[in-house]
C-alpha cells in the first residue's frame, strides 16, 4: 500500500516538527540561563571571527544574514 502526501498534509508535518524543535530549543536555553535573542546575539558575534567584537551597526547587519549568506553579494541594505 503506498500512500501520496499532500502538500498540506507534509506542511503539517513541518510545522508540527518545527514546534517540537522550539519547545527543545526553549528549554535548552532556559536551562542555560539563556534568552534566545541572547544566544543569537552571542553566536553572531562568534561567526564574525572579530575578536574585539562588532558595532552595533555591524551586529545589526550580521544578526539579519544567515550563516549560509557568506558572500559579498548579500546584502541587508
Amino acid at each position: 500500500m503506498t500512500t501520496n502526501a499532500t502538500c498540506a498534509e507534509i506542511f503539517g508535518r513541518i510545522s508540527h516538527l518545527a514546534r517540537i524543535i522550539d519547545r527543545e530549543l526553549s528549554d535548552f536555553f532556559r536551562a542555560q540561563g539563556l534568552q534566545r535573542w541572547e544566544y543569537e546575539v552571542l553566536s553572531t558575534l562568534r561567526r564574525s571571527g572579530n575578536e574585539s567584537g562588532l558595532s552595533a551597526g555591524a551586529l545589526y547587519k550580521a544578526a539579519l544574514r544567515t550563516s549560509g549568506a557568506k558572500s559579498p553579494t548579500a546584502s541587508t541594505d
